[in-house]
């Protein structure tokens, strides 16, 4: 019998024993944390409520030292991983190396989400490559005019397009290796969101990736920040619905796994909510970048004790890996009639139908 392959991002590559260590043994498995608000993109999809580094010029973020403890912290408990997410570009933080050099000392595996820009520093990418750190990258469009009315910025496709075949000659980033689960795994992927002025291209993009060993995260809004505001450039459900079928189709014939039900288009699982707590830049700890309210700050109790109770509230997430669940942030939004009818079924464990 032909076995599919799996492909899945290092840093999200958990086994079934991971995953339930986290119940049975309280046992943390990544720490999702923000570090500057500074961006030079401005995106319709930022989940963020402020473009620009507004929490950066009131000087509120966590300083050095706390984004350290938080790092230990979060390893002393389990994590295994550390996903750098922003809130703004990366690797625009001046603090963002010591922050790599500290969870490559505990031994996490690192995620770097990036626009890409900073890649044309070959110092940079070489501190990324030599860590063993992985690289989400921004990917939404290969056209520049798609990719400007998404970010706002003329000319970020071509130089982002660059920065990602300089990636793809390196050979090690997308190399491919088992992981921990048993799927192959590369240190390279890309974030995608599904909108009206993309979705033609879908399919294209997740073939590219296939063919370069190259993780796809590709999903639709979160309806919060700037992103709540930009919901209507949403596809209708059933477009939604059918283009993760065909992506499927395109999968099987590819001799690809593309998981269950609708993931994130590509198969990629959410391991956000329950498996660690998100953490932005004033500290603020949510159980996942949709939740609008806090849930605790690292600046007020200790990291453990705000731990507890995420992994207390989530345990139904932390049990099947959010499958057959509705994503709690898009399915509020619904309810409050912020989107439209469907939308907010979409999840990242399976499409619930109503």
């Amino acid at each position: 019998m032909h076995t599919m392959k799996r492909v899945r991002f290092k840093p999200m590559d958990f086994s079934e024993t991971d995953v339930s260590d986290v119940s049975r043994k309280g046992r943390m498995l990544a720490l999702m944390a923000e570090t500057t608000a500074k961006c030079s993109l401005r995106c319709v999809n930022c989940y963020r409520q402020e473009s620009g580094g507004g929490w950066a010029q009131k000087g509120r973020e966590l300083v050095l030292e706390e984004r350290l403890a938080l790092i230990r912290d979060a390893a002393s408990l389990g994590a295994r991983a550390y996903h750098i997410v922003g809130a703004g570009e990366t690797l625009d933080d001046p603090l963002f190396p010591r922050q790599l050099e500290e969870a490559r000392r505990f031994g996490m595996e690192v995620m770097v989400a990036t626009n890409g820009l900073r890649l044309q520093s070959g110092r940079i990418v070489d501190m990324l490559d030599e860590s063993g750190a992985s690289i989400l990258l921004k990917l939404n469009s290969f056209s520049d005019e798609v990719e400007r009315q998404l970010t706002e910025r003329a000319g970020y496709a071509d130089m982002r397009n660059r920065m990602l075949e300089r990636l793809l000659d390196r050979k090690s980033f997308n190399r491919e290796e088992v992981g921990t689960s048993g799927a192959t795994t590369t240190r390279l992927a890309i974030s995608c969101m599904i909108t009206r002025l993309n979705q033609h291209e879908l399919l294209d993009i997740l073939r590219f990736c296939r063919e370069r060993n190259i993780a796809a995260c590709i999903d639709t809004f979160i309806p919060v920040g700037r992103t709540a505001r930009e919901i209507g450039l949403t596809p209708p459900y059933a477009e939604i619905n059918e283009l993760f079928q065909q992506a499927r189709e395109q999968d099987a014939r590819m001799g690809i796994d593309g998981g269950r039900g609708n993931i994130y288009l590509g198969g990629m699982e959410c391991f956000q909510r329950g498996l660690g707590p998100y953490i932005n830049i004033l500290g603020e700890a949510r159980l996942c970048v949709g939740e609008k309210e806090p849930v605790g700050n690292i600046r007020e109790e200790p990291l453990h004790a705000i731990w507890e109770r995420i992994r207390t509230t989530t345990a139904d997430y932390i049990r099947d890996h959010c499958g057959g669940l509705m994503c709690p942030p898009r399915e509020n939004a619904r309810r409050a009639g912020e989107t439209e009818e469907g939308q907010g079924m979409h999840c990242k464990g399976l499409i619930v139908l109503p």
